[in-house]
């Protein structure tokens, strides 16, 4: 899809000023653009198998919860940005945050 046609669904002023600006629409003007992103018409058709989990243990509830009450440490500037945006990107949280066993617990289905 061509951003900058008359068609499309960015607001005007936001259509040439790349991502380093004011979102210059409403909040339904930016859901729908942002479901124009899953729109890929090239996509390949069939689906084939992906990669598969990593082979490892699952951490055990002890592990988890040991992993899960460890402070994530966030600096001032962090700490700012959550205040003014209500959000902040943490970076390489999948390992920072517990790694490779507890992602796995995470994947398994919930008994009950």
């Amino acid at each position: 899809m061509d951003v900058n046609a008359e068609s499309s669904p960015l607001p005007p002023a936001n259509r040439d000023g790349g991502i380093d600006q004011d979102w210059a629409g409403d909040d339904q003007d930016w859901w729908d653009w942002y479901v124009t992103l899953a729109e890929n018409d090239d996509a390949p058709i069939a689906l084939v198998a992906g990669p598969g989990l990593p082979d490892v243990d699952p951490a055990d509830d002890e592990q988890l919860r040991v992993e899960l009450a460890a402070p994530y440490r966030l600096d001032a500037a962090q700490r700012e940005a959550f205040r003014r945006d209500a959000f902040i990107k943490l970076g390489a949280c999948a390992f920072a945050c517990g790694g490779p066993p507890t992602r796995q617990t995470a994947r398994q289905p919930v008994a009950g």
